[in-house]
């Protein structure tokens, strides 16, 4: 199947770090041991390429050309936002992961700027923002037996839920805070503030000493404490852009884009992203992006998968995750000259890659000219096929999803 990501509002595995690293090319780029388009460039060109290892075929081209057309903006072309597909299968994927170089050409850009995949794996969430609970119960007569019970819990505010807890100090289980829901442990993902207000009734008896009739009375203490919910939205990010050997994440715990300075020398580097199976997942989600944008009159509407683009309507984060492998050409004022924006799709239909490598037959296909819908074995994002994530908006995407996702909320979690 297609690795297929359907920005459909706009989406998810927090997963372990790898051990390779990036590093810097000599020019001209090395030409890549496995096979595919075999596109060659010159020093003053920017783009992206793959370097498929031996004996291993995949391609990389502008989404609206043939296979064997590169993906390359040449040097004085300005104003130009180009839009490029990796073709793989998906158990080369799985057991290879993918190697992509990239150009920032010092006669076009002055700063170049990378962004990495990433998405929500898990439901973030703000917690409620107030929390009452009472203690005991508020009558005079001798029902001192309710005494340190919690009687009543009320919340507000927020998108989570709270469990009430069995204590008036005991634990404020949140719904988005995983740690206490999973074995092993998930991330804690609920954020926000909170005030907390305990009221407390206590219930005395008096006994009179000549009559020995007892009276009841009763006491009530009213605490209110701030706190905070100690999870963050950034905790259930996950992708390439929160594990590569040099992602940077700023002091939230969110991805923020690598800046190069190419002024005075071309940048041409390679990064290496780890395969799906050396993080112990058997779907490819982690690192293939693509996805079916949704349309509208035949016009793609700019929606996407909750996952990778939550609303903040509903308070579920404030990060909106790139849902592409984004590469960006820029002047010393930070304006934009050109930009690649990279979408890496997962095959398992051998006849269908084979089919559409050629470039007499690229424009075939079972949907749209350049988007087929193939069926998959590994899961990936959106598209026709029967394991694909979420084939209709508001299904859960797989039996191991927590929680089970609500109409276009839609998270996988593959641990």
């Amino acid at each position: 199947m297609q690795g297929a990501l359907i920005l459909l509002f706009s989406g998810m595995l927090a997963l372990a770090g790898c051990n390779k690293t990036t590093k810097a090319l000599t020019s001209p780029i090395p030409v890549a041991s496995g096979s595919g388009n075999g596109n060659t460039f010159v020093n003053n060109d920017f783009f992206v390429n793959t370097l498929p290892p031996n004996a291993v075929t995949m391609y990389i081209h502008p989404a609206d050309a043939p296979w064997t057309q590169p993906c390359k903006i040449s040097n004085g072309t300005t104003r130009q936002d180009l839009r490029c597909v990796v073709e793989a299968q998906e158990e080369d994927i799985y057991h290879q992961g993918i190697t992509l170089t990239y150009q920032f050409p010092s006669d076009m850009c002055q700063y170049g700027w990378r962004k990495d995949f990433s998405y929500y794996n898990l439901l973030p969430g703000q917690g409620p923002t107030t929390i009452t609970i009472r203690s005991g119960v508020n009558n005079t007569l001798a029902d001192n037996t309710q005494d340190g019970s919690v009687t009543s819990f009320t919340s507000a505010g927020g998108t989570a839920t709270v469990q009430a807890p069995t204590t008036p100090t005991g634990s404020l289980n949140c719904s988005t805070d995983y740690s206490w829901q999973m074995t092993p442990a998930g991330p804690n993902c609920c954020w926000g503030n909170y005030t907390l207000i305990v009221n407390t009734y206590t219930h005395t008896s008096t006994t009179d000493p000549v009559s020995g009739n007892v009276t009841w009375s009763q006491s009530l203490l009213t605490t209110t404490t701030q706190n905070t919910w100690p999870g963050a939205d950034a905790n259930c990010l996950a992708g390439p852009a929160m594990d590569l050997p040099d992602a940077i994440k700023n002091s939230k715990g969110y991805p923020t884009q690598l800046e190069f300075f190419a002024g005075d020398a071309t940048i041409n580097r390679q990064i290496d992203i780890p395969s799906p199976l050396s993080k112990n997942t058997g779907a490819n989600l982690y690192l293939a992006n693509y996805f079916t944008p949704l349309t509208s009159n035949s016009v793609p509407t700019n929606t996407a998968v909750e996952a990778a683009r939550p609303d903040p309507m509903k308070n579920h984060g404030s990060f909106t995750p790139s849902y592409s492998y984004e590469y960006t050409c820029v002047n010393a004022s930070a304006e934009i000259i050109n930009r690649i924006r990279v979408y890496i799709r997962s095959w398992s239909k051998n006849s269908d890659f084979t089919l559409l490598s050629n470039s007499a037959t690229s424009n075939q296909s079972t949907s749209d000219s350049f988007y087929p819908d193939p069926y998959c074995d590994r899961t990936t994002w959106f598209g026709n096929g029967v394991c694909s994530l979420c084939s209709t908006i508001g299904v859960a995407c797989n039996s191991n999803t927590i929680p089970s996702p609500a109409a276009s909320d839609v998270y996988p979690y593959f641990f």
